[in-house]
């Protein structure tokens, strides 16, 4: 047995999914399915949702995203892939990392092949076990029971896919259509005028693509190799492109659709009120500001008079003090000149001056 073992083993993950038939990795390379089932993201639930359902019906119900909860729709989901993985002991009945996908890479790797191996030997138990003679009237039961066929028995058929279908009566409604009666149906000259502009809009359209294949024909030897490079090209840029879409899906589902379609809430009259008390307060913020501007001049205005009343103190202190230090030179000059003239004090030089 353990030869077998270790050439199941072998089996990538990519092929084990396409013997599943698993819807979500048909158009997948090897390289991009792992990377979906190694990193967190909404294809890595989907896969692990449709593993669990494919490895026990029961489980499908279980996992269904659609079935009410009480907390968010992806924390939901994960809990319900946590209890199934536990249920299966593929992990512990905690270990929430892993089935989100951050969990280190050899744990989420192990994972995945021991979920693909029970899958697989399920699987091949139940196809041994549907060789075998069964009751004649489990096929018809088997059919009954398919979704979608109670729709086979139901008196009103639509002609037209669902999209197709809405967008036909988006246009029927304009023209007046309520959706209480049937809509008229038309007469074969507007079904003519109808054929005759559709053939019209084929051929623009037709006469438009053979325009762009003259342009853009390829010539020599590399038209298959530039054929090959472009589709290649193509295809890469289109999984990048879902890459982001389902990214967008699973922020979208986890953050954003929580808050979207809630009911608008209630305004009440206080806002008119806060309005106008709101005005009034600015405008006192403005007056406040006004005033302690005109404080800051005030106290600048009197801090410069003072030093000027200072400065002119200072100026006449100074002329005064000269003013007495000149006329205490001239009082003493003039009691020497009282004195000499009273002792009869002669000079050797005649005077100058006779009075």
């Amino acid at each position: 047995m353990a030869a077998p073992l270790r050439k199941v083993h072998k089996i990538t993950f990519k092929e084990r999914l396409d013997a599943l038939e698993c819807p979500f990795t048909e158009s997948l390379d090897e390289a991009t399915t792992s990377d979906i089932l190694l990193s967190p993201g909404e294809s890595r639930f989907k896969i692990l949702q449709w593993l669990f359902s494919r490895y026990d019906s029961s489980l499908a119900e279980m996992l269904d995203p659609s079935q009410p909860s009480l907390g968010a729709r992806n924390e939901s989901r994960v809990q319900r892939l946590l209890t199934a993985a536990s249920a299966m002991c593929l992990c512990r009945y905690d270990d929430v990392e892993l089935i989100r996908g951050d969990s280190p890479l050899p744990k989420q790797i192990q994972f995945i092949d021991r979920l693909l191996d029970l899958v697989c030997i399920r699987d091949s138990e139940f196809n041994q076990d549907t060789s075998r003679p069964e009751n004649p009237n489990s096929y018809l039961e088997e059919i009954v029971n398919q979704e979608g066929f109670s729709t086979m028995l139901d008196t009103k058929v639509d002609l037209l896919p669902k999209d197709i279908q809405t967008e036909v009566e988006k246009m029927w409604r304009k023209e007046g259509w309520k959706g209480d009666k049937a809509y008229p149906v038309s007469t074969l000259e507007d079904l003519n005028d109808l054929s005759n502009n559709l053939g019209t809009a084929l051929e623009k359209q037709t006469a438009t693509l053979n325009g762009l294949k003259a342009k853009l024909t390829l010539q020599g030897e590399s038209k298959n190799q530039e054929v090959m490079t472009t589709t290649h090209m193509l295809s890469t840029v289109l999984k990048e492109l879902r890459q982001l879409a389902e990214g967008f899906t699973q922020c979208y589902e986890s953050s954003i659709s929580q808050w979207c379609n809630k009911t608008p809430p209630e305004l009440s009259d206080l806002g008119p009120v806060l309005k106008r008390v709101h005005g009034y307060l600015q405008q006192f913020i403005k007056l406040l500001t006004d005033i302690n501007k005109i404080r800051q001049i005030h106290s600048k205005l009197s801090k410069k008079s003072k030093s000027d009343l200072d400065v002119r103190f200072q100026v006449l202190d100074s002329t005064s003090r000269k003013v007495s230090d000149s006329f205490q030179s001239c009082l003493t000059v003039l009691e020497e000149t009282l004195h000499r003239s009273e002792s009869n004090f002669t000079s050797q030089h005649p005077p100058v001056i006779v009075l």
